[in-house]
């Protein structure tokens, strides 16, 4: 790969790492009001205790496994986190068109309200994660 592809995809598991992280810990700090958050989106708020006790040590080791594990480690984390977004965006769709004015819950309490923001947040995350899917996928060389 050449240097500048290896210092671009650097960049994008640095922001993709820090952003996971993130959110996971803040998540997992305030994991009470997680639940609550998760509830609120009210489509199957039963498994909410779930989904708060699980996302964020998934999200966190997505990013420790983006940042420091070699290109198929990495390929798997960046995949983890497409599917997480991807649920994500799907799940603040439902509750934007059905009217429900929640916070998103992204980075825990005092998360912004779903919006066009929070959707071309996701976007722009989203093309992150398959850049670095796409420049990790690049066929390697053997040397003879």
């Amino acid at each position: 790969m050449p240097i500048r592809n290896r210092v671009f995809s650097l960049v994008l598991r640095l922001g993709l790492a820090f952003v996971f992280a993130y959110a996971g810990f803040e998540k997992w700090r305030a994991a009470s009001e997680f639940v609550e958050q998760i509830a609120n989106y009210q489509f199957m708020p039963d498994l909410a205790p779930w989904v708060a006790l699980l996302l964020p040590p998934i999200e966190m080791t997505a990013s420790i496994v983006v940042l420091f594990f070699g290109a198929r480690w990495r390929q798997a984390g960046a995949l983890l986190m497409l599917i997480l977004l991807l649920v994500f965006t799907a799940a603040m769709a439902r509750a934007w068109s059905l009217g429900i004015n929640i916070e998103c819950g992204c980075f825990g309490k005092g998360s912004p309200s779903i919006g066009p923001l929070s959707f071309l947040r996701n976007l722009g995350l989203i093309s992150a994660v398959m850049a670095l899917l796409w420049m990790d996928g690049e066929p390697r060389r053997l040397n003879s």
